[in-house]
């Protein structure tokens, strides 16, 4: 007999200490992704006063659960923010200024995109063969030039920039 009440007596001692344990977890909520606790009654003094202040911290409760559920459902980080690049490219569109691009290098054995502003003027095409692939961009640009000839000097005459050489002034005439 009295070894069952010294059991029953140490598991009421091992649940007492556990209950403040457990007020302690519940009052610890992650951000967003877990309910907060439901607000407890806080005695003030004034029944009227606490009755008060507990509908406040309810309705309080009540709206960040709305926030949090509705954050749920769209699949939104909101706590996360954009980086400056993010921040950059945002800020431009809603400037309804056009994103910046930043200059990557060129992948392994691809040239560089030469854009020229002209109209008609070939682009130059990855198939996946380089050396193809220029060949054909060199046609294309000598076709081109040869059918443009004016068009293609003042373009030349106008974009010079002292010190580069081009590697074509004139086009090869047929």
């Amino acid at each position: 007999m009295k070894q069952r009440l010294r059991i029953h007596l140490a598991l009421a001692f091992s649940l007492l200490l556990m209950i403040p344990m457990l007020g302690l977890a519940q009052s610890q909520s992650s951000n967003g992704t877990q309910p907060a606790p439901y607000p407890r009654l806080k005695s003030s003094g004034s029944p009227e006063a606490t009755k008060k202040q507990h509908e406040a911290d309810v309705k309080k409760w009540q709206e960040q659960e709305r926030l949090r559920n509705e954050r749920l459902k769209s699949g939104v980080n909101t706590k996360s923010t954009p980086s400056d690049n993010q921040k950059k490219r945002i800020a431009e569109k809603e400037a309804g200024v056009a994103p910046s691009k930043v200059k990557s290098a060129p992948r392994k054995n691809e040239r560089e995109r030469t854009i020229v502003d002209l109209p008609g003027y070939p682009k130059y095409v990855y198939s996946g063969n380089p050396q193809l692939d220029e060949k054909n961009y060199q046609l294309a640009k000598t076709k081109w030039m040869n059918e443009n000839t004016g068009l293609y000097e003042k373009y030349l005459k106008e974009n010079r920039i002292s010190g580069a050489k081009s590697t074509r002034l004139t086009p090869q005439r047929k």
